[in-house]
């Protein structure tokens, strides 16, 4: 934050010199306000004040050589720096980054110029790739609840060529739809390693930022669902989104201006991961854009830029990259009522939130939420009842409604804790890294919840008015879900299941290619060979010459797994992944030159995730593999799949847990191109040696 300061007491005396200057020219033009001279006024007047104008600038540029910025930033251990004077301002490194900066006095920033065929145009904006039918279902309800309420603005659905026709062909009538090319951004430096494959495409909706024949649009979620009409939100200043939290202390109200300064954090030992990252921002659920072609290729063009200084990783890339890029816009916060996220309903029944946090408050008047948000682990979304074999007994008959939504509301920790009071939930949650709000608290063997850091148990209290109130508003929203999913079967006369199924199955389009260092690379193999006779076995050049050479650009997949943790390590010269701990499992897929890898957990039969991943792959491409707690019943579609990446087709040994494998795409197990693969039933190793020249 600049702050000036003044440089000497020579300083301080020309300033009041010049103040004296200006002081006695202001004070004789007002004398020439005498009747006597009225005739002369206004010349002698404008004359006297241009002599004004000039002691001021002369007073300025005096000033230039004493007065300098002095550079902070609120965040811990940021430093301070100094901005010294240069011909056209002040000059300064940032005293977090330490880049240069340029700092120039300006007047107010040029508003965005409208054009006039926009003005006045609003639109209702969803995003969709890929051929999950969840989604689709998802976009149906949703579009439809905003078509109840009466609304009288455009519903526009943006979406990838791998989206199947069939779904095009059912969102048509809730939706203009518009096909955009998907937005690969460098996920691995906005990520955290264990959410890139949830968030593979998430930066795709910033081509709603394109759309400039509207003046402003209302950025999504597909798990929402409109209770009442929300036209009125069009009327805020851009951007505009909720803001993460409960929002209890130093609260903000609907419309007014947040301070994007709180969004970043410094220095943090006590929390490693969150050290110089970002510990809030907005939520990307509902946001109001006012669109712009040149702000979209900025943004594109610092997502494409691995070594950019913007990038901070976190659990919601998206969100995180939007709060930081307009931090100082600022963002206009939009009420909790506006999005009123289920699994953050449950958080707010904590003794120390239940009586004043603002979704606690919103218990009690239910009719004032507007937009419902089905926020949460992916597997607390509605539509799985209606989609799933997991709840063929559930649906479509309504008979079991209520004992539904007690089964649904259990995918909400919050749930657990302060509805249900479960002692080993709560236990356990103690247990886990930033689990502050739990600290000094105990829950006794009456289901009661007390705290001790006072020296005496405190009785928290939970008014059980809030806990109803909370599975009120859950099970409400859940039958409005239903009601509309159920309306939309009779007014478009099919079973919607059936043909969300089916066209999901279709062959949808390739997904986009995988972009990835330009290299010509020659592979072989390695063979173990002793040092010397007695000594330690080393990975060689395997040559029937019997030569030996370093192995000093080397390919390596390595796994394993023991009673009570798992690993993956997938390596070369250039990026390494890893990762480790009891709940690493699943399929590991990376290419050679890419620090990303894809995470599929494998815990269902739909493998088509994999099969759009694979079909992006250009031939000819290296590709580290490596598979962790392999189910033998799946397995063998697993690998038939993986086939063309040159991955074995054979099936590995019965007792097979962990695999391992570097290939490449486009080739054969079979044929003579190197393939390094390992099967075992505790720890896999595979390793590929390599020359490249970068073209």
């Amino acid at each position: 934050m600049p702050e000036t300061v003044m440089g000497s007491k020579q300083a301080q005396s020309h300033v009041k010199q010049m103040l004296v200057q200006i002081l006695a020219a202001v004070v004789s033009a007002k004398r020439f306000g005498s009747e006597r001279l009225a005739g002369l006024r206004p010349t002698l007047a404008w004359l006297m004040l241009a002599l004004a104008a000039r002691a001021g600038w002369t007073m300025l540029q005096h000033l230039r050589g004493y007065v300098h910025l002095r550079i902070s930033a609120p965040l811990k251990r940021s430093g301070v720096k100094y901005a010294k004077p240069c011909a056209h301002g002040w000059r300064a490194p940032c005293p977090c980054c330490k880049r240069p900066l340029d700092i120039q006095l300006a007047g107010p920033e040029t508003p965005q110029l409208i054009h006039p065929e926009a003005k006045g145009r609003f639109a209702y904006l969803i995003c969709l790739w890929g051929s999950s039918p969840e989604y689709i279902a998802g976009a149906l309800v949703l579009g439809s609840s905003i078509q109840r309420t009466g609304s009288k603005h455009d519903r526009v659905c943006m979406y990838t060529e791998d989206v199947p026709k069939e779904y095009i062909r059912l969102l048509s009538k809730f939706w203009r739809c518009k096909c955009i090319d998907h937005v690969d951004a460098v996920l691995e430096q906005l990520s955290f390693p264990d959410r890139e494959e949830r968030f593979a495409n998430v930066f795709t909706k910033l081509r709603g930022l394109g759309l400039t024949e509207y003046e402003k649009v209302l950025m999504m979620d597909i798990d929402l669902l409109v209770m009442s009409n929300i036209d009125e939100l069009f009327d805020l200043p851009a951007p505009a989104a909720l803001r993460r939290g409960m929002n209890e202390w130093g609260r903000n109200c609907h419309g007014e201006p947040i301070d994007g300064r709180s969004f970043l954090l410094g220095e943090d030992k006590s929390m490693p991961r969150w050290s110089w990252g970002q510990g809030t921002g907005i939520n990307a659920g509902v946001m109001l854009w006012q669109p712009n072609q040149e702000v979209l290729e900025q943004m594109l063009a610092e997502l494409s830029e691995p070594n950019h200084p913007e990038h901070v990783r976190g659990n919601g890339p998206e969100q995180d990259y939007l709060s930081r890029f307009w931090a100082d816009a600022p963002w206009t916060y939009i009420g909790v009522q506006y999005n009123f996220q289920l699994h953050q309903m449950f958080f707010a029944l904590h003794p120390d939130r239940a009586q004043y946090a603002e979704r606690a408050n919103l218990l009690h008047t239910p009719e004032e939420i507007k937009v419902i948000h089905y926020s949460g682990k992916p597997t607390a979304k509605p539509w799985h009842r209606v989609l799933d074999d997991k709840w063929r007994d559930f649906w479509p008959s309504r008979c079991r409604d209520d004992e539904y939504v007690h089964l649904f509301a259990e995918e909400f920790m919050g749930y657990w804790l302060w509805v249900k009071r479960d002692r080993a939930k709560f236990e356990s949650q103690k247990q886990v890294t930033g689990s502050w709000d739990l600290a000094g608290m105990e829950l006794t063997e009456d289901g009661e919840y007390c705290r001790t850091s006072k020296g005496y148990p405190e009785v928290l209290h939970i008014p059980e008015a809030v806990n109803q109130g909370a599975m009120n508003i859950l099970s409400l929203c859940l039958s409005k879900w239903f009601d509309i999913y159920a309306s939309l079967e009779e007014e478009l006369g099919i079973d919607l299941r059936s043909s969300l199924m089916s066209a999901g199955h279709c062959k949808p389009s390739p997904a986009p290619t995988l972009s990835m260092p330009r290299t010509e690379t020659l592979l072989k193999h390695t063979a173990w060979r002793r040092t010397s006779r007695g000594g330690w076995w080393v990975e060689a050049e395997k040559s029937d010459k019997g030569e030996q050479s370093n192995a000093l650009n080397k390919l390596t997949a390595t796994c394993g797994i023991s009673l009570d943790s798992k690993f993956v390590s997938l390596r070369d010269s250039t990026s390494i992944f890893e990762e480790s701990g009891p709940d690493v499992s699943g399929l590991f897929v990376k290419l050679q030159g890419q620090t990303a890898a894809r995470h599929f957990r494998l815990d269902s039969e739909d493998l088509t995730p994999v099969q759009f991943w694979v079909a992006g792959v250009p031939p000819g491409a290296t590709v580290l593999v490596a598979m962790v707690d392999a189910d033998a019943a799946s397995l063998d579609a697993v690998l038939r799949v993986l086939a063309p990446l040159g991955v074995p087709k054979q099936p590995p040994p019965s007792n097979t847990r962990v695999l391992s494998c570097i290939s490449v795409a486009g080739s054969d197990a079979s044929q003579d191109v190197p393939c390094a693969n390992h099967a075992s039933p505790d720890v896999a190793y595979a390793s590929l040696l390599r020359a490249e020249s970068r073209s």
